[in-house]
């Protein structure tokens, strides 16, 4: 979905936002309480996993003070392994309920974008219906419920928990060496301001690939609806190599 796309409102069509970020965010408004679920879940999640390699060094620590004193051993040991099991259990616990959540919500997000969609592509005019490919048309619609699926996975599943890692880096490295936080702060920054600017230059190719793909499909479904007229008159060789362009662009 380009930024430049926007709604053309048909009477009587449901309103719809006409931006990408509005559009994503009304349909996660529906289902606020899971997301914020996912988020608290990924953030729990990514913090215990950042912090285990914090606990091991405490561990080793505690050994290395006092290896010469089993008493002094088990009591310097106790506090850091406590910390490791728990980090341990909780990353683990925290990914499958985050999990857990995307299994469940997934199916339900998509049919609510599909079934708005639908209600959105019902009161446009015979005009519009009749110069596209109905499968092109049915193509869009899947593939936005599934683009803002996979929108939303990134950002909660990829995006939002190298935040918290390079945050919570960042935070432990202050207090043991503050020049060595700056510089992954900044390499941080440097980061991912360079896959942000990688993103936008990719951005007019991932539109054309899908206007291609909807298009793709709209030809296939149409030849396939009319394979016994192209039986009849003879012409699978022309409708083949016909096929055969549109998928070499």
């Amino acid at each position: 979905m380009d930024a430049s796309t926007q709604f053309q409102r048909a009477p009587g069509a449901p309103p719809l936002p006409d931006t990408p970020l509005r559009f994503i965010c009304h349909f996660i408004a529906r289902f606020r309480w899971w997301y914020v679920a996912m988020v608290v879940f990924e953030t729990i999640n990514s913090t215990c996993g950042i912090l285990i390699p914090y606990a091991t060094g405490q561990v080793i620590k505690g050994v290395t003070a006092a290896h010469e004193h089993s008493l002094a051993l088990v009591q310097s040991l106790r506090g850091p392994l406590w910390l490791f099991i728990g980090l341990s259990i909780g990353e683990v616990i925290f990914s499958r309920a985050g999990g857990r959540c995307q299994i469940i919500l997934g199916p339900r997000q998509r049919q609510t974008v599909t079934r708005a969609l639908y209600g959105y592509l019902q009161h446009h005019s015979h005009r519009y219906l009749s110069n596209d490919f109905a499968g092109a048309l049915a193509h869009r619609i899947s593939e936005t419920s599934l683009g803002v699926s996979q929108t939303l996975w990134t950002v909660i599943f990829d995006f939002w928990p190298m935040v918290i890692v390079f945050g919570v880096s960042i935070g432990i490295l202050g207090h043991a060496y503050r020049g060595l936080a700056e510089l992954v702060g900044v390499w941080s920054v440097f980061f991912v301001g360079i896959s942000f600017w990688l993103a936008t230059r990719a951005r007019p190719f991932a539109v054309a690939a899908a206007a291609a793909r909807s298009e793709t499909t709209g030809k296939v479904v149409d030849a396939v609806t009319n394979l016994t007229s192209t039986r009849l008159f003879a012409r699978l060789g022309y409708e083949r190599e016909y096929l055969d362009a549109q998928l070499r662009k």
